[in-house]
Formats: C-alpha cells, sequence, structure tokens
C-alpha cells in the first residue's frame, strides 16, 4: 500500500516553500523536517528538507515518524526472534533446519506486517490529506511528494517547477517486513558462524540403522 502524490523537483540548497500547512493548506504554524539517506559506495548521503505544517497536521507527522522508528525496531526484534526460535523449535521436526529458517523468516514477516497494519493511522479529518508527513523527500536529488495537489502547485510555482502525479510504495508498511527478513537472515547467518552444527541436516528414517536379522 503506497502514497499517491504529485511530484516536485526542487533545488536542495536554495528552495521556497507557501506559508500554508504542506497537508491542510492552513496556516503556516511550525514546519517538519523531512530526511532521505541514500548509500553509493561507502559513502553515505543524506539530505533533510523542511516544509510548513499546522501544529495539528505537524504532531499528526511527527507521531507517524516515531511509530515508523518503533515499528521497524520490533519488527527487527521479530525476524530474528522468529528465525532462530523456528530453527531451534523445530529443529527435529524438519529433515532440513533450512526449511525451519525459512519458516521462521516468513513467520517473522508476516508478524511485522501484521504490526505495521495495525498501528498504521487512520485517514485524517479532512482538509488534511497525509496520515503521517505530507512531503516526502524521494530522494536525495531534491524530488519531493505532496499529498496535497494544491500545495504542490503552490510549491511548483515557487520554485519555478511543474508537479507531476507521483506515488511511493516505500512506507513502513512496505518496509517492516523486509527489515524483519533482512535481520532475519543476519540473524541466522551469525548463528551459523557460532553454532555450525545447527545447519546439518538429520539422517532421514529410511537411512537409521535396523537392528541385525536373526
Amino acid at each position: 500500500m503506497g502514497v499517491q502524490g504529485w511530484q516536485v523537483s526542487l533545488s536542495t540548497s536554495t528552495y521556497h516553500t507557501p506559508s500554508v500547512c504542506s497537508s491542510c493548506l492552513g496556516p503556516r504554524e511550525t514546519q517538519v523536517e523531512a530526511v532521505v539517506s541514500e548509500k553509493n559506495g561507502n559513502i553515505r548521503h543524506t539530505l533533510k528538507m523542511a516544509f510548513p505544517y499546522c501544529n495539528a497536521c505537524a504532531a499528526r507527522a511527527k507521531r507517524d515518524k516515531l511509530r515508523t522508528a518503533i515499528v521497524l525496531g520490533v519488527a527487527a526484534l521479530l525476524g530474528a526472534g522468529a528465525s532462530l526460535g523456528a530453527l531451534v523449535a523445530l529443529d527435529r521436526a524438519l529433515p532440513s533446519p533450512f526449511v525451519a529458517a525459512a519458516i521462521g523468516l516468513v513467520a517473522g514477516a508476516a508478524l511485522a506486517t501484521g504490526l505495521a497494519f495495525a498501528t498504521r493511522p487512520g485517514a485524517p479529518p479532512p482538509p488534511a490529506t497525509a496520515r503521517g508527513q505530507a512531503v516526502i523527500l524521494r530522494d536525495v536529488s531534491g524530488i519531493v511528494l505532496c499529498t496535497n495537489q494544491r500545495f504542490a502547485e503552490l510549491l511548483g510555482q515557487a520554485n519555478n517547477a511543474t508537479p507531476t502525479p507521483g506515488s511511493t510504495r516505500m512506507t513502513t508498511e512496505a518496509w517492516a517486513p523486509i527489515t524483519a527478513g533482512l535481520v532475519g537472515v543476519l540473524a541466522l547467518l551469525m548463528w551459523a558462524r557460532v553454532a555450525p552444527a545447527s545447519f546439518r541436516a538429520h539422517p532421514s528414517s529410511s537411512h537409521a540403522t535396523h537392528p541385525a536379522r536373526r
């Protein structure tokens, strides 16, 4: 489940914003920082840009930022716990430890997805347009995604840019299972180094030693 909106390309060093809330178009009372980070080789680039909000919409955006951090943190724990837990609990029940590990990874991702959707905020009261941030930084080049079409138009006019329809699928609901899966795989790799015997398949019953016949 993604976010639909309108994209505007801004200069990262000199950009201008309208004096209205980017979510509901009410009077500007504060601002909220949008952040995006990209890694190129061994160098990580982080871009921060501030946009106007009213107090109510800013509080909603900040709550959603906190919720994202908590959900992803718990998703990481679920990914590690479910993958290692399944490996240990199902070790003797399945012929291959890799099957148990795979079941754990799927379970961790499913739990993380459920958590993300369970904590997803409801639609904001009109005329607000964003459950969280109303302006999302797409990349470090300065492309932003606005949930309010009129704000995107005003932002474009202030920066000699033309808004275009856009969307993003990388929301908290998408990142949660990805985080759980990646951390789960990392936990399994670390466990494989500590206890490599855990990843040895058990002999099948067909190869078990039978008592010698008289």
